[in-house]
Order: C-alpha cells, then sequence, then structure tokens
C-alpha cells in the first residue's frame, strides 16, 4: 500500500465520522427532544455541510491526479484531512449534544462565534486549496465569500443575517452539487 492510498483510506475514515456524528445528532433530537423546535435556518445549515460532505468527496475523485504530483507527505497528508476535520468540527457544533435543548435557532445564536469561525476556517481552507489546485475562480470565490461572511456573524449576532447567509449557502451549495 503506498502512502497515498493509507491518506486516502484516513479521509474516507473521516467522511465516515462526519456522516456518522450528522445523522446520529439528527437522529437524537427527533427521537429524544420532547418540544423540538426546528428552524428552516438550521435544517438548511444541517443540509448545506452535508452537501459539503458530498462535494468535497466527489470533487476528491476528480482531484486525485492532481494531489499525486504532490511531493510532500505532510502536505498531503493536511490537504486530505484538514477540510474533513472542518466539516467535522462544524457538523458537531451545529447540533445540540444535550437533547434537552429543543430550540434550535436560540442554540444557534448561544453559539455563533463558535459556528462562524469553524465555517468561517472551512471556506477559507477550501478556497485556498482550490486556488491551489489550479480550479476556476468560479468554485473558488464562493467558498472564499461565504467564509467571509460567517466571519462577520462571528462578531455581529444577528438571527436575520445568519438566516440569509444560511440560505445563500444552502442555493450555492445546491447549484454545485448540479454543476460538478
Amino acid at each position: 500500500m503506498s502512502i497515498i492510498e493509507f491518506y486516502l483510506i484516513f479521509e474516507s475514515i473521516l467522511y465516515g465520522l462526519i456522516v456518522t456524528q450528522f445523522f446520529l445528532d439528527w437522529n437524537k433530537l427527533i427521537f429524544s427532544a420532547k418540544n423540538l423546535k426546528i428552524y428552516w435556518s438550521h435544517l438548511l445549515l444541517s443540509l448545506t455541510i452535508f452537501f459539503q460532505v458530498l462535494l468535497r468527496f466527489n470533487g476528491r475523485l476528480k482531484t486525485l491526479d492532481q494531489l499525486e504530483q504532490i511531493n510532500s507527505s505532510f502536505i498531503f497528508l493536511l490537504e486530505t484531512t484538514m477540510g474533513p476535520a472542518l466539516l467535522y468540527l462544524i457538523t458537531y457544533q451545529i447540533f445540540p449534544q444535550r437533547p434537552e435543548r429543543t430550540d434550535l435557532d436560540e442554540f444557534i445564536m448561544d453559539r455563533h462565534k463558535k459556528i462562524g469561525f469553524a465555517i468561517f476556517l472551512y471556506g477559507m481552507y477550501q478556497g485556498i486549496r482550490n486556488i491551489h489546485l489550479g480550479q476556476p475562480i468560479s468554485l473558488t470565490a464562493p467558498l472564499i465569500l461565504f467564509g467571509l461572511l460567517y466571519l462577520v456573524f462571528v462578531f455581529w449576532k444577528n438571527s436575520l443575517y445568519f438566516k440569509i447567509v444560511t440560505l445563500l449557502g444552502f442555493i450555492a451549495s445546491c447549484y454545485f452539487m448540479v454543476i460538478t
């Protein structure tokens, strides 16, 4: 087994953890909470993160040839693990770990700094990664833009702003699911 195959297996395990966390948290919310208040913004944010996992995994299959040209195994390890690790962090942040917390809008607003910063880091990382891999600006700019929009959310706790940015992010993710 080559070092590339090892890293790709490790990356696949990380994707498995993200998807498992996603479905376990939704299961916990639906079956454990008594008076669950699901808001469309939380639903769209969680679906956007799930779509990002699918897009990244699909993109991995398309950029494998480019990644094999990376000379440094550390850079390759960083490239293969950073995206999934940030997606896992975001997935963990957007769901309450105790099911008695049932107002998801309030939950998101209480954690706005952590969620916004994690999404900012993911957007910046993916944008820089796409630039490094020579992806077109049409695939790179939206990631950086949404990263910056969520950075504003870190410093400005505003529910309407969060909902608008989340809706735009969901629409962009759906669009990229169709074109890629």
